[in-house]
């Protein structure tokens, strides 16, 4: 389980936003019922980038070091439009979030 801190820090500082998503309750069959999973999405307000990700449930390790290489890349909105899933997985779900929330 990863902790949602970076998150509720980035709250705090106007340079950022925060969306968050109860993924759990979105996409039940995909968290395994774990209802309570979550994600949140930090953005960075001038560029627009994606600079932080948080995740609680089981699979909040994966979740992570996908949104990490999108954040690593800097991925513009753009370019993540044009991201290809090579195998759907339980990161399909995550991403597909990001991509309506952005």
């Amino acid at each position: 389980m990863q902790s949602l801190w970076a998150a509720d820090e980035a709250r705090k500082d106007d340079k950022f936003r925060v969306v968050d998503v109860p993924y759990g309750q979105a996409f039940l069959f995909n968290t395994h019922n774990e209802a309570a999973a979550k994600l949140a999405f930090v953005f960075d307000k001038e560029s627009n980038l994606l600079v932080g990700a948080a995740a609680i449930g089981s699979d909040a390790g994966a979740w992570i070091d996908v949104l990490s290489l999108v954040i690593f890349n800097k991925m513009t909105r753009e370019q993540f439009a044009y991201y290809i899933y090579a195998f759907p997985t339980t990161t399909c779900g995550p991403l597909m979030m990001l991509s309506q929330v952005w």
